[in-house]
């Protein structure tokens, strides 16, 4: 459409009623647009049931712990459990919803209404047995449910989300063999344990697992033991290929394949850490952390990555991380060291050495501590975070050469030279007004 404004024609874009084409842009934008709607709504509903199921869980596991159960909130998992189904699902929308091209929002959905679903239906059936209330309606058939509902979000999480991570694309088509072994590792340990489970359907399979003198079940066992052999397998290849794409990754890829990576070695760094702090202080908050902090970390990642939210940002959290590691370890190693040396050496001086050693070590840790982060935050970002470091070194070089300089055109010349090294524009120009 145009109107005459002016003497000239103003070009009004519309909605034409014919000719769509591909190459007509207000109905493709008109086709995006439903397509972003359509995905929204298909990713809220799962995302709507798995949220629904977990608080279900959460209220139902609180009256039972209320009740005098002996489980605490930590065992089996109970509130990793919660908060996987509830990061899952929010991350599987706001992914889903946003790139519905991409696999791994809907792989984050099932991962999420999984988990919701296997702990909401275990928790229910243990809650009329914890609650002197055996016979609740379907209390038994939601304990068969729990046998298996487990296996598509674990399986699906340790595989493809791996595999297809970040475009939700395989890396090449000699990958393929990775998604036939998964429908394998799938299909053996979900269906053996879903046919064998449900003629003895009991609230038994909830409180004290399968029976082990059952003959069907025996079988279904050996098949699912052998479905997580397969899953392990296919889940080494997809942490294989994602260290093919990281070591191939260049640009936007490689910063997204950061963001997953530094979440994976914290969650291992958290694992590993567990067994040396178990009964302490330490230990219990590291449980904590590791229920309420770990199991958010991946998909929290995923979704700064895949979204690209302040993509970038991940070298400067990496290069800070490591800085502050380095800096506790080093400022706690010279608290040690000052408070048993004054302590040994003021022992025989004084009975108050103790308390005189303490409050001396602790001055001294604070008074290295800005020295020593300055220091250790430079070196590490000379590794981490180059392009922070090396901005610097422009900068600073820039400013030493306008500091003494007083010739315009070689200014200019000197402006022009560090804008091409820091940014590589395709043009350059600098304008300078007159006297």
């Amino acid at each position: 459409m145009s109107e005459h404004a002016g003497g000239g024609a103003v070009w009004r874009p519309g909605r034409m009623s014919g000719n769509r084409g591909p190459g007509n842009q207000p109905w493709e934008a008109d086709r995006a647009s439903a397509v972003v709607h359509h995905a929204r709504v298909l990713a809220t509903i799962p995302a709507a049931l798995g949220l629904l199921l977990d608080v279900a869980a959460f209220v139902l596991g609180a009256i039972e712990l209320s009740a005098g159960a002996s489980r605490t909130v930590l065992d089996d998992n109970m509130l990793g459990g919660f908060v996987i189904a509830a990061t899952f699902s929010v991350v599987g929308w706001l992914v889903g919803s946003r790139r519905p091209a991409n696999a791994i929002g809907w792989i984050f959905l099932v991962v999420g209404i999984s988990q919701a679903l296997a702990t909401a239906a275990g928790t229910y059936a243990r809650f009329g047995a914890a609650t002197g209330s055996p016979d609740l309606p379907f209390a038994a058939e939601l304990a068969w449910v729990a046998t298996w509902a487990w296996a598509p979000g674990f399986i699906l999480l340790l595989t493809l989300s791996v595999l297809l991570f970040p475009d939700g694309r395989l890396p090449s088509a000699g990958w393929r063999p990775l998604l036939w072994l998964t429908a394998m590792a799938l299909a053996l340990v979900i269906l053996p344990m879903a046919v064998a489970a449900w003629p003895i359907r009991s609230v038994a399979l909830a409180t004290s697992g399968p029976p082990s003198d059952e003959p069907r079940l025996a079988v279904a066992i050996a098949l699912q033991g052998a479905g997580l052999i397969a899953a392990l397998v296919a889940a080494l290849g997809s942490i294989a290929s994602l260290a093919v794409r990281f070591t191939r990754s260049r640009g936007i890829a490689r910063e997204q394949l950061k963001w997953v990576t530094f979440a994976g070695a914290i969650e291992i760094l958290f694992m590993a850490s567990t067994p040396f702090v178990q009964g302490t202080l330490a230990g219990n908050l590291v449980a904590v952390a590791a229920s309420l902090i770990v199991p958010s970390l991946l998909p929290v990642a995923a979704a700064f990555a895949i979204l690209r939210y302040r993509l970038y940002d991940i070298d400067r959290i990496i290069s800070r991380t490591i800085s502050y590691a380095i800096v506790t370890a080093l400022l706690g190693a010279a608290y040690l060291a000052a408070f048993f040396g004054l302590e040994a050496f003021l022992a025989p001086l004084t009975s108050s050495g103790g308390s005189v050693a303490v409050a001396a070590s602790t001055l001294v840790a604070f008074a290295l501590f800005a020295p020593v982060r300055t220091r250790i935050a430079a070196l590490v970002d000379r590794r981490f975070n180059r392009s922070h470091y090396d901005a610097e070194l422009t900068v600073a070089r820039l400013v030493g050469r306008l500091r003494d300089e007083t010739d315009l055109e070689v200014l200019a010349a000197e402006v022009e030279a560090v804008v091409h090294s820091a940014l590589a524009p395709s043009v350059v120009a600098v304008w300078s007004r007159g006297a």
